[in-house]
């Protein structure tokens, strides 16, 4: 389950960005760019994601969130899903090792409701922020 950290800070590197910062979606669809993590072996850490705005002025929107896992160009299967609810940065713990050591990462975005529109950024990260104690 996502959860806010109290950290707030995160190593960052361009080439696992989904989505730069601004990026805006009003229809349902995959974010951004995939993450390629051939190579890297396994990859644990966590997807960042800062939401500068969302809009629930019908009250009936829904934002959800997917990390998609891939391997060699075959398609995406689904890893974890969590839902978008406030403005802000928070992170979702992953890894690409289930029984299989997948080989990409990608986000795609759920949204529902009569005016869904959110304005995000997210990336991979190695790091497991510590929720507060």
């Amino acid at each position: 389950m996502a959860e806010k950290a109290n950290i707030q800070a995160f190593f960052f590197d361009a080439l696992q960005v989904f989505a730069d910062n601004g990026t805006n979606l009003t229809a349902t669809g995959v974010l951004g760019t995939f993450v390629d993590l051939k190579g890297v072996g396994y990859a644990g850490g966590s997807v960042v994601v800062d939401v500068s705005a969302i809009d629930f002025g019908d009250a009936n929107e829904t934002y959800d969130l997917v990390v998609e896992l891939g391997l060699n160009d075959a398609g995406y299967v689904e890893f974890a899903s969590f839902p978008l609810l406030a403005v802000g940065r928070v992170f979702l713990p992953v890894t690409n090792q289930r029984t299989t050591m997948f080989d990409s990462m990608r986000l795609s975005l759920t949204l529902a409701g009569t005016t869904p529109d959110i304005t995000l950024g997210a990336f991979l990260t190695d790091k497991v922020p510590m929720a507060d104690s």
